[in-house]
């Protein structure tokens, strides 16, 4: 799979395999939400589908804790996840993504 298009040098884009459910992937932290052929940042909120958006931030190894740059593909749709610890979540075609911390 090649790099997802709005992905620069040294950001790699989280390959996924595709299946019949999508995987979950995250959380990504320092992550913004932008324009795919801009890298302009979006407002999630005010977002309508009327664009190509994606997430930009760093996925942390769990066993390790190092920090590796990703890219996502198309978001699709998002969700806000109520419960003791709420968080959002964006869709894309090959994966969900849990958002933890933005970008300063």
């Amino acid at each position: 799979m090649s790099p997802g298009r709005g992905c620069k040098a040294g950001e790699t884009p989280v390959m996924e395999s595709k299946g019949p459910a999508v995987p979950l992937h995250g959380p990504l932290h320092g992550f913004v939400v932008c324009e795919r052929e801009t890298g302009l940042p979006v407002d999630l909120v005010a977002w309508q589908g009327d664009q190509s958006i994606m997430v930009k931030g760093h996925l942390i190894g769990p066993a390790d804790g190092t920090s590796m740059a990703a890219c996502s593909g198309p978001i699709t749709d998002w969700v806000i996840e109520y419960s003791a610890s709420p968080c959002i979540w964006v869709c894309t075609t090959e994966a969900w993504y849990k958002l933890a911390s933005p970008a300063a």
